[in-house]
């Protein structure tokens, strides 16, 4: 009875939580909009370089296809018989959804959903997804780092640099841990305590899935590189959508500031991360002298590039009869 009543109350739940998640997203987009004059802005977005802005949608567009490819290997470390196809089209099914779901955790949902049906293993699914993301994750914070360190009278504040700092040591300890082999011990120290219902014996072998890819080094250092690569054209992109509006930024503060975007858009406080993608950027730019209106149409025209990518996903959408 009382697991009954916890599940109704999780369904009551999420209509309220994603109605607080439009909310935020449309303060937080106000809050943008009431920087800025609204014709200047539009002005502004008329007036894109065209040419640069094309070379950021195809620059993006290969950093989505790398992605997939990525995980797909990473999936066929568990299994060997999966289809790239399969991958691929359930990759953009799931980028279709992150328009409208809070974070990229939702399109994953969806991505692991669809590959469920037609017969794919869905603990090596989940795991391989966490591990995408995971090297997601690795690949710009070292991206970040490497910059920050290598860019001389970089000014931020304290707790920016604090907050970097923790994220740094953070990551690969996280990291050691999963990959030790304390994390088997826990696994069974951990399924010996709980109640072993269905979702508990779930968790407990995804985490256990995810822990063999210890043995795969190798595999894991070439998802790795391929991450590293998608994240460099990606913030290739934002380097000439930039350019399109004629923003004077040196190329290194992009691969400072752009990882930072990305762990903020990463927080699930708003839908597709709009609202908090373009504050973060206002702000950070302001850092160096970029015009409030300037910062404000490139992350509107990034945003533009995702949903154009993301479009051959509406069209599986459509495709699936089910």
């Amino acid at each position: 009875m009382l697991v009954e009543s916890e599940a109704k109350l999780q369904e009551a739940r999420h209509p309220i939580v994603m109605a607080l998640k439009i909310l935020v997203t449309v303060l937080l987009i106000s809050w943008v909009l009431s920087q800025v004059d609204l014709d200047s802005l539009a002005q502004s977005l008329s007036n894109t370089h065209l040419l640069y802005y094309s070379l950021a949608i195809t620059s993006h567009a290969i950093a989505f296809l790398i992605f997939s490819v990525r995980w797909w290997y990473l999936y066929k470390t568990g299994d060997n018989s999966s289809k790239y196809r399969d991958t691929f089209k359930s990759y953009y099914l799931g980028l279709f959804f992150n328009n409208f779901l809070p974070t990229g955790i939702g399109g994953d949902v969806v991505r692991i959903l669809r590959l469920r049906k037609l017969g794919y293993n869905t603990h090596i699914l989940v795991s391989s997804s966490l591990m995408d993301r995971i090297l997601g994750l690795t690949s710009i914070l070292m991206m970040g780092l490497v910059a920050l360190s290598i860019t001389p009278n970089f000014a931020i504040s304290l707790n920016t640099k604090i907050f970097i700092s923790v994220i740094a040591i953070l990551v690969p300890v996280g990291l050691l841990f999963l990959f030790s082999d304390y994390m088997p011990r826990l696994t069974n120290f951990v399924s010996q305590k709980l109640h072993k219902g269905k979702f508990t014996a779930f968790i407990l072998t995804v985490v256990s899935t995810l822990h063999e890819y210890r043995l795969k080094r190798p595999r894991v250092l070439i998802a790795l590189i391929l991450s590293i690569i998608a994240q460099y054209f990606i913030i290739v992109s934002y380097i000439l959508v930039g350019l399109s509006l004629d923003i004077n930024l040196s190329i290194a503060i992009y691969f400072i500031i752009i990882p930072m975007v990305f762990l903020a858009t990463s927080l699930p406080i708003s839908v597709g991360g709009l609202g908090v993608r373009e504050g973060v950027i206002v702000s950070l730019f302001r850092l160096f002298n970029v015009d409030t209106q300037a910062a404000i149409a490139l992350s509107f025209l990034y945003f533009a590039i995702i949903l154009v990518i993301s479009l051959p996903g509406g069209l599986v959408l459509l495709s699936n009869k089910k």
